[in-house]
């Protein structure tokens, strides 16, 4: 039997937009039932004080049945079961207008065969606010191989959250000691493509964006070699920073007028250990309402061998018990058996 579960959400890239800046809304159509739906229609109205600029979408299949300043209509053939699919909108915000004046934008979507009506309208209610910029920075290890000889990959999460976008910008990354540099591609709304440095050194690589748009938030994948002479022992520490161009030798400044800079640069160590097996294993957690707490484990070989046969066990906090549920961020068929639970021991 047909089962089209069709629901919509919008929110901004900028909750906070500025008179005479610009609004990025992503619209999210998700069919939640298991049977793809009939031709789908999706219907985008803004109030006064905002103007559509544009709109694009990463899928195929959306086209513009009509469009105007006040907004548009689009459709798309089908939206499978269980999938999703964002409409990007671009929209002007009024010059003239004053602080505290309202905003307003509503997207609505319509299918034949759509069985969850009551979630296919969702409204965004905002109001104009003070001009501000504030780019952001943080840096994390991926995986890798913390031996000489080696390899790591980074990873380089950045964005700029305020409502004015910021042109030019440039990453710089400080390469540890020992290392180099050996290929970094992007992710994000401004595409996904291998990233080619503007300025290579054997101490930094340099990355730049001719502009940052307000809201915006993308990802850099840096993969580094490490040298097979370096020393077990030796700490490597890799810097980030987010900011704008400057004249040589220096490879960057900070862009004038930023809400603070104590996010402008992020910074990740880690120690290099001998050749050979090494497990690892971090956990982090955190509270989900007042009786219930969530946590992630994530191991890892860290080693240049691989070990068979890995055991996780997971001991409970004194007065917990197991909620009765957990997931994998890694292919099932790499699981041997299931979780077993006894005395407060997960393994």
């Amino acid at each position: 039997a047909s089962d089209v579960q069709l629901n919509v959400n919008k929110h901004p890239w900028t909750p906070d937009p500025a008179a005479g800046g610009a609004i990025t809304f992503s619209l999210m159509v998700c069919n939640n039932g298991p049977t793809g739906s009939t031709e789908v229609t999706l219907v985008d109205s803004m109030s006064s004080g905002l103007t559509l600029d544009s709109w694009w979408a990463w899928e195929p299949g959306w086209i513009e049945v009509s469009s105007g300043a006040s907004g548009m209509t689009l459709s798309t053939p089908s939206i499978p079961g269980g999938a999703c699919r964002e409409v990007l909108v671009g929209t002007a915000v009024d010059g003239g207008l004053a602080i505290g004046d309202p905003l307003t934008n509503e997207v609505a979507i319509t299918a034949s065969n759509d069985q969850s009506t009551g979630d296919d309208l969702s409204t965004w209610n905002g109001s104009v606010e003070a001009a501000h910029l504030n780019l952001w920075i943080t840096k994390r290890l991926m995986h890798g191989t913390l031996v000489p000889g080696g390899r790591l990959s980074y990873a380089i999460d950045y964005g700029n959250n305020g409502n004015q976008p910021a042109a030019p910008v440039r990453i710089v990354d400080t390469l540890p000691p020992g290392t180099s540099f050996v290929r970094s591609w992007h992710a994000g709304a401004l595409g996904h493509f291998e990233l080619v440095p503007v300025i290579l050194t054997s101490e930094y690589v340099v990355w730049e964006f001719p502009e940052l748009p307000n809201g915006y938030a993308g990802y850099i994948h840096v993969d580094v070699a490490v040298d097979a002479a370096a020393s077990p022992g030796s700490e490597l520490t890799n810097t980030a920073e987010i900011c704008g161009p400057t004249a040589p030798p220096d490879p960057c400044a900070p862009i004038p007028g930023e809400d603070t800079y104590d996010d402008n640069s992020s910074s990740w160590t880690e120690d290099l250990y001998p050749a050979g097996p090494n497990l690892r294993v971090r956990k982090q957690g955190d509270w989900v309402g007042e009786l219930e707490a969530h946590y992630n484990v994530q191991f890892e070989n860290i080693g240049d061998e691989m070990i068979s046969d890995v055991v996780v066990i997971d001991t409970l906090p004194e007065g917990t018990s197991w909620g009765g549920w957990w997931t994998l961020w890694f292919p099932w068929e790499r699981l041997v058996g299931d979780v077993t639970h006894d005395s407060g021991v997960l393994s």
